[in-house]
């Protein structure tokens, strides 16, 4: 596990809820848990409902590209984000992710 401080990344996240917990796993369970939105969105409402400076959990598989973010939004709802499609010199809003790597 580790954290990241999203005001040195992005300018509209929450700013009460600065943090972003980054999840890299490895192993034979991590394909199934990529699989299950269900379980990555249980996970991520725990840590962000629990962990007060959190409003992001990011899932992502060791030594690869492939990952999903869950966020905090409006009224409390813990969502993925969406696929950003990248244009050179366009900020990445909050809410968003990178899917083209």
């Amino acid at each position: 596990m580790r954290t990241i401080d999203q005001s040195e990344n992005r300018r509209d996240f929450p700013t009460d809820r600065p943090i972003a917990v980054q999840l890299i796993m490895d192993g034979t369970a991590t394909a199934s848990v990529m699989r299950s939105s269900q379980l990555m969105k249980s996970i991520s409402t725990n840590i962000i409902q629990n962990c007060q400076a959190v409003s992001v959990v990011i899932f992502g598989v060791n030594r690869s590209g492939w990952h999903t973010t869950y966020g905090l939004f409006d009224q409390g709802r813990i969502e993925e984000f969406q696929c950003f499609e990248f244009v050179r010199g366009k900020e990445m809003p909050y809410g968003y992710q990178n899917c083209d790597v």
